[in-house]
């Protein structure tokens, strides 16, 4: 149980005082939409996985999956306006000869696919199975991350995420999510990944659960998280509070990876945040919000945003 009740946000405040007031419905689309996403970060300079290309119809199925059976690395395949990391299928290889309808995508969670099951699930997507609004959808095809050696030594079932909550610019609240083999190799909590609370000042887990209960290292590898220091954590901070710039959302959750060799980059943008960040702070976000609107200082740069936030939310 997190303790200081009176601090903790609810569903209902977090709807009406916060996305409703603060999130403007016009928006919404740079953040629900990762090709938006994507292409809007790369305009600002944000950092991002590189985009390797983008499906918009069924009928470029045929040419884009041919492209797609000449890749040498592997690739991660998304949904436009998918949540919660549904439809997201990562293929680690492709067995591939002169006979392209031969090819063969193996991925790691589905298996081996054949042209025709793999050609089935893009299908799937483009038809909104997994699009927020039940409509249909477009497909981005990213670079699969680089997991870094202090994450491989905590888990090798997927990559971890940071997910950094962003009020009017300012870094107020910050989270790592674990997959594990109960999640799929996913960093969705209610899956059964692990969220670990990061101090803000210091980058260092000083809390973690799992299904809504506290654990003290990861239960697939068992090694220690608390304690565990985030690699360039002032760049990820950073990244994060640009981030909100970007996206013009007032509230708003930024999920940030980083890669072996390009650093933090920018994942995904989510305007209507979950809750669960506070369960792996064990702290309400409440009194933190409050704080924020109240004292932070109006036209901060970005550096400075991060500067108010470490030395007052901490």
């Amino acid at each position: 149980m997190i303790k200081f009740n009176k601090d903790i946000l609810t569903n209902n405040y977090r709807i009406s005082q916060l996305i409703q007031k603060y999130n403007r419905r016009e928006d919404y689309p740079i953040v629900d939409n990762k090709i938006l996403t994507a292409k809007k970060s790369l305009e600002q300079g944000v950092p991002v996985p590189e985009n390797i290309l983008f499906i918009e119809s069924h009928g470029q199925l045929k040419k884009k999956l041919q492209n797609l059976s000449l890749l040498e690395s592997s690739f991660v395949v998304k949904p436009a306006e998918g949540s919660q990391g549904g439809g997201i299928l990562i293929v680690d290889s492709i067995t591939s000869d002169e006979d392209f309808s031969k090819a063969i995508f193996h991925t790691s969670r589905l298996g081996s696919l054949k042209l025709n099951e793999f050609k089935h699930y893009l299908s799937g997507i483009l038809s909104g199975l997994y699009s927020l609004k039940g409509h249909k959808d477009f497909i981005l095809v990213q670079e699969k991350i680089s997991n870094i050696n202090e994450f491989i030594a905590v888990t090798n079932s997927g990559i971890p995420d940071i997910r950094v909550i962003v009020l009017l610019g300012f870094p107020i609240m910050a989270m790592i999510r674990f997959p594990t083999l109960l999640s799929g190799g996913r960093g969705n909590l209610h899956l059964g990944a692990v969220g670990g609370g990061i101090n803000l000042r210091t980058g260092q887990i000083f809390h973690s659960v799992q299904n809504n209960r506290t654990v003290h290292s990861h239960p697939d590898t068992h090694t220690k998280l608390i304690g565990l220091q985030m690699p360039l954590w002032n760049e990820v901070l950073n990244l994060a509070a640009r981030s909100s710039e970007i996206a013009r959302i007032g509230y708003l959750g930024v999920d940030i990876v980083i890669d072996k060799n390009k650093g933090a980059l920018l994942l995904e943008m989510n305007a209507r945040p979950g809750l669960s960040i506070q369960l792996a702070n064990q702290k309400g976000l409440r009194g933190i919000i409050n704080k924020v609107l109240k004292e932070a200082p109006p036209n901060l740069s970005c550096k400075d945003r991060v500067k108010w936030s470490v030395e007052n939310l901490s």
